[in-house]
C-alpha cells in the first residue's frame, strides 16, 4: 500500500509541476485585458483598409510619378522660362517704343499734310 501512495504521489508531483508550468505561460485576466487594450478591432481595421493605399494604387502613383531623369531637366528648363520672359519684356517694351514712334510720325504726317494743303491753295490762288 505504500508503494501504491508513493506511486500516487509522484502523479500528483508530476501533475502538480505540469499545472505551475502551465500557470507559467498561460495569459492572465489581466494579460487579456492589456492585449484587449492595445489590439486592433475588427472595426479599426475595417477603418484602416479603407482610408489605406491599395497594391494598385501605388502601382498607379508609381507610374504616374516623375522620376530623377524627368526632373534632372527642371533647372534648364526653369532658366529657359526665364529668359524667355525677360525677351517678351524687353519686346513689350520695345513695342511701345514704336507705337510712341508711330504716333508722333503720323501727328507729322497730318502736320505735313495740312502744311501742304495750305502751300497748294496759295500756288493755285
Amino acid at each position: 500500500m505504500s508503494e501504491q501512495f508513493a506511486l500516487i504521489l509522484t502523479e500528483l508531483q508530476k501533475l502538480n509541476a505540469r499545472v505551475t508550468n502551465i500557470e507559467n505561460v498561460m495569459a492572465t485576466k489581466d494579460d487579456i485585458a492589456d492585449i484587449r487594450n492595445v489590439m486592433a478591432t475588427k472595426d479599426d481595421i475595417t477603418d484602416i483598409r479603407s482610408v489605406m493605399a491599395t497594391k494598385d494604387d501605388i502601382t498607379s502613383l508609381a507610374a504616374r510619378m516623375a522620376t530623377k531623369d524627368d526632373v534632372a531637366d527642371l533647372p534648364f528648363i526653369r532658366q529657359a522660362v526665364l529668359a524667355t520672359n525677360e525677351n517678351v519684356k524687353l519686346l513689350m517694351n520695345n513695342q511701345q517704343v514704336i507705337f510712341e514712334t508711330l504716333e508722333k510720325h503720323e501727328m507729322a504726317i497730318c502736320n505735313l499734310n495740312e502744311q501742304t494743303s495750305k502751300i497748294l491753295k496759295v500756288i493755285r490762288i
